[in-house]
């Protein structure tokens, strides 16, 4: 190789080093140690939750290709159709728009409707969902969502920071809703159900009324937790409320600690820490009572455990996340069109 032909490659291969230093460097989040440390414990967690499941942590592969739409079955002349449990003309065949986002894939779709489908108990005529269960699932666990960045807290940011944005939330929910409630159907309508009868195991494909009714229960819950966004999101008291909670919180958990430092010896102080700790409680349970009342005024569910999670949630994502009461209440209205989605699916199912 002669001197000029060295110079002119070395030359090349020093600009690429530079080149790609300066991407990394402009794509790259800037480094903070507090928030290494902060976001540390978050990532422990996940890494091995789905090291447990054999599942790798890093970015979700891209999406397969679309498959192609499954043929509509045919009626067949002399098959006893009567004696199967379930009704196949359940399963939705009009066109839904196809999913199509940075963020959301037909993953998410069918996981969720996968994760609603084993929650219900048809034994029990009960859908075992909670919000808090949704919230793990998908706010920590990411199933079905893609992302770049490679920590928990910051995968956080960037989905809420593009989900959560009402023209976003106004041109997915219609979506999300139609292809969602499509493959509930379908999953529903389809596949064998295991579930505990009695004293016996028991693995059947769901009737139509049970069908019917999974979507009915479905619907209920969404339209309990939207409402608790609405009201949320109308009421700007809420956030008084929230702020009073955890402050009297604060005060139950130091307390608690300072009373278990004490030894028998020092009878009287525990004595005192003691009244603190009762009129705390009873502080708090006042404020949470507060909040409830304020949050169930559209639904009957003021007794529910689940409006205070709800309540922290949206509380977090306005003054972590910077996010406006506008977003709030856009999330409500959807789940609010969803739920009369669900409905109306339960009424046609009613007419056929």
């Amino acid at each position: 190789m002669s001197n000029k032909t060295f110079f002119i490659f070395s030359l090349a291969v020093i600009i690429c080093l530079a080149g790609g230093w300066a991407l990394f460097f402009y794509f790259s989040p800037d480094f903070n140690t507090h928030d290494a440390r902060v976001n540390s414990e978050a990532n422990f967690t996940a890494l091995r939750f789905r090291i447990e499941r054999g599942e790798p942590f890093a970015r979700q592969p891209e999406p397969e290709p679309e498959q192609p739409p499954e043929v509509e079955v045919q009626h067949q002349p002399g098959r006893d159709e009567s004696q199967e449990p379930a009704d196949r003309s359940l399963q939705i065949q009009s066109k839904v728009p196809e999913l199509k986002d940075k963020i959301l894939t037909p993953d998410f779709i069918e996981d969720l409707a996968e994760t609603i489908f084993e929650h219900y108990l048809p034994q029990e005529k009960k859908l075992t969902l909670t919000f808090k269960q949704i919230n793990m699932r998908y706010g920590l666990y990411f199933y079905g969502l893609d992302y770049m960045e490679d920590d928990v807290l910051q995968i956080r940011r960037e989905i809420f920071g593009h989900l959560l944005r009402p023209f976003i939330i106004d041109r997915l929910s219609p979506v999300v809703a139609g292809n969602l409630t499509k493959k509930i159907v379908d999953i529903a309508s389809g596949r064998p159900k295991e579930f505990t009868q009695g004293s016996k195991k028991v693995s059947r494909t769901l009737k139509r009324s049970e069908v019917a009714e999974l979507l009915t229960l479905l619907a209920r819950k969404v339209r309990d937790i939207s409402n608790v966004f609405v009201d949320y999101a109308q009421n700007k008291e809420v956030d008084k409320l929230m702020k009073e909670y955890f402050q009297a919180e604060e005060l139950l958990k130091q307390a608690y600690f300072y009373y278990w430092q004490l030894k028998e010896k020092e009878h009287g102080q525990m004595e005192v820490l003691g009244r603190k700790i009762k009129q705390g409680i009873v502080e708090r349970e006042k404020i949470k009572g507060q909040i409830r009342a304020v949050l169930t005024s559209s639904s009957g569910q003021r007794e529910s455990s689940e409006v205070l999670y709800i309540a922290k949630w949206i509380y977090r994502r306005i003054k972590t996340n910077k996010k406006s009461r506008d977003v709030i209440e856009a999330l409500g209205q959807a789940g609010l069109a969803w739920a009369r989605q669900l409905e109306k699916k339960v009424q046609e199912m009613s007419e056929e």
